[in-house]
């Protein structure tokens, strides 16, 4: 019933007996046919998963770069953060699996999923490390890079001082302004201006939150093709959010 109901996102998936003669001829196997699916199925696998976490360090350490098709597509997100947490919420374990990655690939992607990894546990001071390298190895990837320097440099101020916690908000702004990719930004902006308004709401959370909603409100336009149906229905809920920031 779930296979008909999934209908086109999976495609049958033939063997020859052959070369897989150790396959279960009534067993069935498929194949995602949408990276939608593929990520759902992924985002499905509960904290601390032992498979998840044996599959993504035998890979890493057995699995050439030039054996992997299209690498420079696969590590901007082969290595998200959210996922290696799932698969390593130990924070020393998680240390250790990104250290193996930036052996293999000295890359800004892996610097910059490390410092979300350790931000998202809090663990700031590791975070601005890995953020900071980074830093020095971004040229094409400078706008992502600086919004997730600036995500940091935000939470870990917001609540303690307020001109520093501004000063993240301005990075953001900048990327939101200048990357042509504004969607990348947009909603990790909105949702740090609403969190700044609560906590401060004066006249500069104020002027951010206005700022805020126009981003939003370019994004989620009906004359906006670039945004995915998934980013505006998310997007939505951020506009409410500022709405009520502006009423109140």
């Amino acid at each position: 019933n779930i296979i008909n109901r999934i209908g086109g996102l999976l495609t049958d998936l033939s063997f020859d007996d052959k070369y897989y003669p150790f396959l279960d001829s009534i067993q069935n196997y498929y194949l995602c046919r949408s990276r939608y699916l593929a990520e759902k199925i992924i985002s499905s696998i509960p904290q601390n998963d032992e498979t998840l976490k044996k599959v993504l360090w035998k890979f890493t350490e057995s699995v050439p770069q030039y054996k992997i098709c299209q690498y420079d597509k696969f590590r901007r997100s082969a290595y998200d953060a959210k996922t290696i947490r799932k698969a390593f919420p130990n924070i020393d374990q998680g240390e250790a699996f990104y250290n193996m990655c930036s052996e293999k690939d000295d890359s800004e992607y892996i610097y910059q999923q490390a410092a979300l990894y350790f931000s998202e546990s809090h663990e700031y001071k590791k975070a601005f490390n890995w953020i900071d390298k980074a830093r020095s190895l971004a040229y094409y990837n400078r706008f992502s890079i600086d919004s997730t320097y600036a995500q940091i440099y935000f939470d870990v101020n917001v609540d303690t001082d307020e001109i520093t916690a501004c000063e993240a908000l301005k990075i953001l702004e900048e990327c939101c302004n200048s990357d042509k990719r504004r969607i990348l930004h947009v909603e990790e902006f909105a949702n740090r201006v609403i969190k700044y308004h609560k906590k401060y709401s004066d006249e500069t959370s104020q002027k951010y939150v206005e700022t805020a909603l126009r981003f939003v409100n370019d994004s989620v336009s009906d004359m906006n093709i670039v945004t995915s149906k998934i980013n505006k229905w998310r997007l939505s809920d951020v506009k409410t959010k500022l709405e009520k920031c502006i009423n109140n």
